[in-house]
């Protein structure tokens, strides 16, 4: 991962300490694609992850030993953790599903939640990352993904169709992503021209002009 040294070592103890009472997390967002991406360079002081609700009491422990205190401000995030020493980090944790923004629609994630590994698999950070706008730092990860040139194009394709009136909508922003990948001035034109490529397979599968 591309990722500042210090939070890359609170990623690791975070891992490290997940492991030691065998719970179930996966990273996703920005964070979740740096595992993916050798190039993603964008900063962040956000961790998104995923827990099953079961495993709430043991999590709010480990934060808590981990020096992280618990937001009590109404929040979109089912729970939220910050610290500000040795640098600020917050992380925003959903239970059990993905839900949009405005809470208007979600997905079980259950059975990924409690699969091995601790992010989520190429097409679901895809999908995840496509409910959000496409700004500025949305479009740079999608195309920091998407040019590590593995899209999992079957899963992507039979998970869309689990989607109801949602999958259009993520159709469309497919669609208009190879537009917003051309005009982000911060993305790489090399990380562009591969993200731009293999964006193009992907709607060739999905029958997208």
């Amino acid at each position: 991962m591309n990722i500042i040294n210090g939070l890359k070592d609170e990623l690791n103890l975070i891992i490290k300490e997940i492991n030691k009472k065998n719970l179930h997390i996966k990273f996703y967002g920005a964070i979740g694609v740096k595992f993916y991406s050798r190039f993603h360079s964008r900063g962040t002081f956000d961790i998104d992850l995923f827990a099953l609700s079961e495993q709430q009491k043991d999590l709010i422990e480990i934060f808590k030993s981990m020096g992280y205190q618990i937001s009590r401000t109404k929040r979109r995030s089912d729970l939220v953790f910050f610290k500000k020493e040795p640098f600020k980090i917050k992380i925003d944790v959903e239970l059990n599903r993905f839900k949009t923004f405005d809470n208007e629609f979600e997905i079980n994630l259950i059975d990924y939640i409690k699969k091995d590994g601790v992010v989520l698999p190429p097409f679901l950070l895809l999908i995840t990352k496509l409910f959000a706008d496409l700004n500025d730092d949305n479009v740079y990860d999608l195309a920091h993904l998407i040019s590590e040139g593995n899209p999992e194009i079957d899963k992507l394709k039979d998970f869309l169709g689990k989607l109801g009136v949602k999958q259009k909508i993520i159709l469309q922003k497919i669609s208009n992503l190879p537009e917003k990948i051309l005009k982000n001035k911060r993305i790489e034109k090399d990380i562009k021209n591969k993200s731009l490529r293999i964006l193009k397979n992907i709607k060739r599968s999905l029958n997208l002009k």
